[in-house]
């Protein structure tokens, strides 16, 4: 006799693909799955975040220190390079008062005005959510159905696991209507509020990286185009490893390699 898998499909090879085997799960599992999954992504998004981050603060550090440098500036002269990308130096003369990789990324009153409004928008329901979803936000608290439809706009997961969830984590206080069933078993619950506390935390990582992340891509591109112009210069690199070996060390960290780098086809385009 065969069983039914949820609405999911095996495959050619007689294999159960990873939505079959979800939707097996018993609910409660279901319910722990989801914003497990849900955490992890986000946390995943915020490493990838921060480490850019802290890379480029670290490189940029460390380029306006040589920059300062009366013995680099003669080395690269000498070399032929008398040109930094333009981008660099308006990171670094903008950076020097900063303490961190994020430091001043909520100041200002547009920034605080920005949120504030992105902050009413997540707080909509949006139209045709799924029944089950709807009646967990109905046993909420005001407070409570506004965080937790901020979390469903974040993660554009609106699914009726992810809403039971939260649902069963959800404080007394701020529950309308108690869900008596799940709340009876504590160690259940206390896993479930353990991965929304990560997941709160990886999502105020990105809401306040992301905004500038795609500019701290492009800037860590550059820094690594320009490691790599100046360690293809033997004298530029023998300095560099007597006076800022840290420099090269981050340099070959974020990808530059160690050897003579290849030549390559088309020429690094930096401001005038």
């Amino acid at each position: 006799m065969k069983h039914g898998n949820g609405g999911g499909a095996s495959g050619p090879d007689g294999t159960i693909s990873a939505a079959s085997q979800y939707h097996r799960l018993p609910r409660l599992d279901r319910m722990r799955e989801v914003i497990r999954a849900q955490s992890i992504r986000a946390g995943r998004t915020a490493d990838t975040m921060a480490h850019v981050a802290e890379e480029n603060w670290r490189l940029r550090r460390l380029l306006g220190e040589l920059l300062r440098d009366t013995g680099f500036i003669a080395v690269i002269d000498q070399a032929g390079i008398t040109q930094i990308p333009r981008m660099l130096i308006s990171r670094i003369v903008h950076a020097t008062q900063d303490s961190g990789p994020f430091t001043k990324l909520e100041t200002g009153a547009k920034a605080v005005a920005a949120a504030q409004e992105q902050a009413e928008q997540a707080s909509r329901a949006p139209a045709n959510l799924p029944g089950r979803t709807s009646e967990c936000l109905a046993r909420m608290g005001c407070f409570r159905r506004r965080q937790v439809l901020a979390l469903m706009h974040q993660t554009c997961c609106f699914s009726e696991d992810f809403a039971l969830a939260l649902l069963a984590v959800t404080p007394a206080k701020e529950l309308i209507l108690k869900n008596q069933r799940v709340e009876r078993d504590q160690r259940y619950v206390a896993s479930l509020g353990r991965y929304e506390s990560k997941l709160h935390l990886a999502l105020r990582i990105v809401g306040l990286l992301g905004p500038a992340h795609p500019l701290m891509l492009v800037e860590r591109t550059l820094h690594l185009a320009l490691g790599r112009l100046l360690l293809s210069q033997p004298a530029i690199r023998t300095w560099l490893e007597h006076r800022t070996p840290e420099y090269i060390d981050l340099l070959v960290k974020a990808g530059v390699s160690e050897g003579p780098g290849r030549a390559s086809r088309r020429p690094i385009r930096v401001a005038r």
